[in-house]
């Protein structure tokens, strides 16, 4: 059985609208046929009645069509907003792949408590390159020449150089010229009498050039507890239970009496440095007087890098030394000298432009030096500075980097020590201070697990539900706040009279305080 409602009838009077009820009309149907019936009364006076059959109103028919062309518009505006959804989506996406395959690190610093460490390296220089007097080479031979020289006690008798008598040898300058290196070498204070905790198994004896604008004279200088190449392994050094780590002491002896240039003030240059990397005290050291006791405090510190693929692209020259029978660099520096010292040898048969070295016989002299300064060798030395740089761009740097900051403080002077040589010396004791290693970690900041989450999560962000629940609101909240502006100035008002069928109304629109909290939500 089906119901038909005839038309209604509005009396609008001003701003008043008077709907009347419509008269019902029923059909009934039987096997496709289909027969007209009149309601009854009470039918006709039944709420429920009109509860289940609402009369059509002509302003909700109105409404339909202003909803009709907003629904295109809601559909209009979700397509532009998940176009740029989907927009936002690829540039973050690409921006985020861009970013993980530099392969970033982070950085962070932890303080390790470790029970041993490995010590540093400490490298002493003296300023006097050589000295004025030597012992003669065979004392029962001179004394048989010239006997008015030798007394009883010959032990500690001495004679001056004979390069002491030449012209002019008192000036710097000139004496830098007559030298070589391998005078220097020789004519040098010994190292027994320089130091007297000398040990061989410890120190090692190397030359350092001296600064572009000094006398050009190098340095002899002492390196202990270096590990620079082909050495044994280095033993690590226990923590004392005290909290102070007595590295060891140095008692140097200057000998001032012999001074080959009168005019000049004896020191010492003195540096703590890495095993495993030289440093040249004349510019990251300290410059010590005699006749002073000095306590070096040192810390230890650590900053461990990643190899490639990441940023740091370090190299382990510890796995590199071990794997090349316990030889080879275990430094970039060292890792550059060694490029330097072979395509030098290549090109000129010496070794042109380090700073430090073990032996000066293989150093070039001044005249080949010259000749590369001038130039006169042009061509080659573009190919060699070529062929240099190709070599030096495989010394990356090293995996751990150590590092051993230090304070130096001068704390007693000698004079006052009952020791008529103690103006000559210059005592040093170094120790550490606390038993820890500050560590700075080179870490991934994104593992490759990663990547699938930060793309999901993009995903869910940008086209996820909660994209469409935004467009939705928005859509929806826009066309309330529409119908509630234009209702509000065009549509008349309806006064209801008896039995007047009940209609379903939409909602009234959100208050705009409670849509920014739903989108905030989702």
């Amino acid at each position: 059985m089906d119901w038909e409602t005839q038309a209604v009838t509005v009396n609008v009077r001003q701003d008043t609208v008077t709907v009347e009820q419509p008269r019902a009309i029923v059909y009934t149907c039987v096997g496709g046929i289909c027969a007209k019936k009149d309601p009854s009364p009470d039918e006709m006076d039944s709420e429920s009645h009109w509860d289940s059959y609402p009369v059509p109103d002509p302003i909700d028919d109105c409404g339909q069509r202003k909803n009709s062309k907003m629904s295109i518009l809601c559909k209009l505006l979700k397509t532009a907003i998940f176009l740029l959804c989907v927009a936002g989506f690829a540039c973050q996406l690409t921006e985020y792949l861009m970013y993980f395959i530099t392969h970033p690190t982070v950085i962070s610093m932890e303080v390790e408590k470790p029970k041993t460490f490995i010590a540093p390296a400490f490298t002493i220089c003296n300023t006097n390159p050589y000295n004025r007097c030597e012992k003669p080479q065979n004392i029962s031979s001179f004394c048989e020449r010239k006997p008015h020289y030798c007394k009883k006690d010959m032990v500690d008798f001495k004679i001056p150089k004979e390069m002491y008598y030449w012209p002019n040898v008192l000036s710097p300058n000139s004496t830098s010229q007559q030298l070589s290196r391998k005078d220097v070498d020789e004519l040098g204070q010994d190292a027994s009498s320089f130091n007297a905790y000398y040990d061989p198994k410890k120190d090692r004896k190397v030359f350092f050039e001296s600064p572009p604008l000094s006398n050009r004279r190098p340095l002899s200088c002492w390196i202990r507890n270096n590990r620079l190449e082909s050495d044994p392994e280095l033993p690590e050094t226990k923590f004392e239970e005290s909290g102070y780590t007595h590295l060891g002491r140095l008692k140097l002896n200057l000998e001032e009496d012999e001074t080959f240039d009168p005019r000049s003030n004896p020191r010492v240059t003195f540096a703590v440095h890495s095993p495993f990397a030289p440093l040249n005290p004349h510019f990251h050291g300290e410059l010590l007087r005699p006749g002073n006791l000095y306590n070096v405090h040192v810390s230890l510190e650590e900053e461990r890098l990643l190899p490639y693929p990441y940023q740091t692209d370090c190299i382990d020259y510890n796995d590199m030394w071990v794997k090349n029978n316990r030889s080879g660099p275990r430094s970039h520096q060292m890792c550059e000298r060694s490029c330097l010292m072979k395509i030098s040898m290549e090109y000129h048969g010496c070794v042109h432009g380090v700073e430090m070295y073990d032996d000066p016989k293989g150093i070039c002299d001044e005249n080949v030096s010259r000749v590369i300064r001038n130039g006169e060798r042009y061509i080659q030395e573009v190919e060699m500075w070529q062929k240099l740089r190709e070599c030096q761009k495989h010394c990356k740097m090293e995996c751990t980097k150590r590092k051993y900051p230090y304070t130096v403080i001068e704390r007693q002077d000698l004079n006052s020590v009952t020791d008529r040589y103690g103006r000559h010396f210059i005592v040093i004791d170094i120790f550490v201070d606390d038993p820890e290693i500050k560590v700075v970690y080179h870490r991934p900041r994104y593992m490759d697990i990663e990547v699938f989450s930060y793309i999901g999560g993009f995903t869910g962000l940008w086209l996820g539900v909660s994209v469409w629940s935004v467009t939705g609101i928005i859509g929806c909240s826009i066309s309330r706040i529409f119908h509630s502006c234009r209702g509000d100035n065009s549509q008349p008002k309806i006064q209801k009279t008896k039995h007047r069928p009940k209609t379903i109304f939409h909602a009234p629109p959100l208050p705009f305080g409670t849509l920014v909290l739903i989108f905030i939500a989702l």
